[in-house]
């Protein structure tokens, strides 16, 4: 089972998160269905984590290198997950696009899909369900920032 899911996630070409927090939602299920089920232990986690990761945030994870993988999601979550940045990301997202007019329908169906994924991640962000990597400790108890 693990050599299964180390293959596929070795063969994976996600789309990698670069820190808009607008985006951290869909970052975050995709790693809780990929590498975060109960098949790989928590370095070969942090293996794979810099595969879902780009620019700003791959240098987060640098920093942070001697953190444990529960340690380094609650850095991410604190930086990125935070509703009101997630929700104000989507906003910014949907209020600087294009002038649309009436009869530009791929534009104001593009408006329509951007509005639903607003919506969703916005919902997701503020959900109140603990996530599966946090735990009352604190980050500072999991890692040594480089």
């Amino acid at each position: 089972m693990v050599l299964l899911k180390l293959t596929m996630l070795q063969a994976m070409q996600p789309v990698k998160f670069s820190g808009n927090p607008s985006d951290y939602p869909t970052f975050r299920e995709r790693l809780r269905d990929n590498p975060e089920d109960e098949v790989l232990s928590d370095s070969q986690k942090l293996e794979f984590l810099p595969k879902f990761v780009t620019g700003e945030v791959y240098e987060v994870l640098a920093r942070v290198a001697g953190c444990s993988y529960e340690a380094i999601m609650e850095i991410l979550h604190e930086c990125y997950g935070n509703p009101a940045a997630v929700a104000a990301a989507c906003i910014e997202n949907l209020t600087n696009g294009p002038k649309l007019s009436n009869s530009d329908y791929t534009g104001l169906r593009n408006l329509a899909d951007k509005l639903e994924a607003a919506a969703k991640n916005s919902v997701a962000a503020m959900s109140k369900k603990r996530a599966p990597w946090q735990t009352e400790n604190k980050s500072s108890d999991h890692c040594q920032v480089i």
